[in-house]
């Protein structure tokens, strides 16, 4: 996710009073913030932030809890080493919310890392049906790794090569035809990763270079694909595979739209 130079639209929620900038107190270790919102969501999408540590390779964190729950902890890549003016967004996965009612987002400086300035987040339901990467049949190299505190059921699946596949069956898709997939996953190198895709045994589609860096392998990211031949139901197989000539990230869970 890039930086976005907007005010939250519909499901934003800014981390400060309009007009008065980003939240920066939380550079002091074990500052809190807490935000109250009125949704049940499924992903947390810290729209902007900025980090503008002099040392490019050094990440900030929170520790972000919700409605009282067990804190995960976050990592925030530099931005723009120097310039604490300019933004970047994360999505994180966080569980715990309950529907119907007030729910509550800590955030809070682990005690050990600065954390980055905070200026909105982004409240992101869920609308689609859910599938873990590590539900699926491995082949190759490809093995589930802990990811705990950061990957939706604590672990994601790593080590995919071209001599692997991760096989994910039984996915539902509302309608035949072709479908919005997002791709939770995380890349901790410093260049985009690439993976192939196929949907019900039709043609392997590269996506290349889409998978961006996400500043650690335990920070996750998404990316929305568009595949094509699905079937209306839950028959659907969608095969994860790395290309000869690129790396693949490692793949935590997918949401088809």
């Amino acid at each position: 996710m890039g930086a976005m130079n907007k005010p939250p639209d519909n499901g934003g929620f800014p981390a400060s009073e309009a007009g008065r900038g980003m939240v920066s107190p939380l550079l002091a270790l074990g500052a809190v913030l807490v935000l109250f919102c009125l949704y049940a969501p499924f992903i947390l999408g810290v729209k902007d932030y900025a980090n503008g540590d002099l040392n490019g390779g050094y990440n900030r964190s929170f520790n972000v809890s919700v409605n009282g729950g067990a804190a995960q902890n976050f990592a925030f890549p530099v931005v723009a080493s120097g310039n604490w003016n300019k933004v970047g967004g994360v999505t994180v996965p966080l569980t715990g919310f309950t529907q119907g009612g007030t729910n509550t987002i800590r955030f809070v400086a682990d005690g050990y890392h600065p954390a980055p300035d905070l200026d909105w987040i982004e409240i992101m339901p869920g609308q689609g049906w859910t599938a873990e990467a590590e539900s699926g049949s491995l082949t190759g190299a490809a093995r589930t790794y802990g990811c705990a505190g950061t990957c939706s059921a604590g672990t994601r699946i790593a080590y995919i090569d071209p001599n692997s596949t991760v096989t994910m069956r039984n996915l539902k898709a509302s309608t035949a035809g072709s479908h919005s997939v997002v791709v939770y996953y995380t890349n901790g190198e410093a260049a985009a990763r690439s993976l192939r895709v196929q949907v019900n045994g039709g043609p392997s589609i590269l996506f290349s270079g889409a998978f961006k860096p996400t500043g650690d392998w335990v920070n996750i990211g998404s990316v929305t694909l568009t595949l094509p031949g699905f079937t209306a139901g839950t028959a659907n197989t969608i095969v994860f595979s790395a290309d000869w000539n690129f790396q693949a990230p490692d793949l935590d869970f997918i949401e088809i739209n």
